[in-house]
């Protein structure tokens, strides 16, 4: 099977961005699903990248830098005038104030259903009354 492609018992196939249409000899299931496979542009455009795809790249990029800035130095405490790479700086600090928010929120969520516990695990992560445990 070939992500993105949604095949109906009655023999209807699915492309996104194209629509729904049976399959011809001309044009075969195997054909779609090879083209599809490779990125195929069905209207013969670039695909626009919505913004929120274009903010998960950037993520992802400045993540793949933050990974290899803590290879190189075995910590991820970037400073904050980073000569070398402002944009990662700017990326780390922004990263750690969201966090810091989001722990903020969940503090005063738990405020109304106090627990025994002092340091809650939510998705994996550490929160304490204080703030992200690290």
């Amino acid at each position: 099977e070939v992500e993105g492609i949604l095949y109906s018992s009655s023999g209807l196939v699915t492309v996104p961005d194209v629509g729904s249409f049976i399959p011809t000899k001309c044009m075969s299931l195997d054909r779609i699903k090879r083209l599809v496979s490779i990125g195929f542009e069905w209207n013969g455009h670039k695909r626009r990248v919505s913004a929120k795809e274009k903010n998960e790249e950037m993520w992802n990029d400045m993540y793949g830098k933050l990974c290899s800035y803590r290879h190189k130095h075995g910590n991820c405490f970037v400073p904050a005038k980073y000569a070398k790479d402002q944009r990662l700086s700017n990326w780390v600090q922004a990263q750690r104030r969201e966090v810091n928010k989001l722990c903020k929120a969940y503090d005063e969520s738990r405020s109304h259903f106090p627990e025994d516990e002092k340091v809650t695990e939510v998705e994996g992560i550490l929160y304490s009354s204080s703030g992200l445990v690290t």
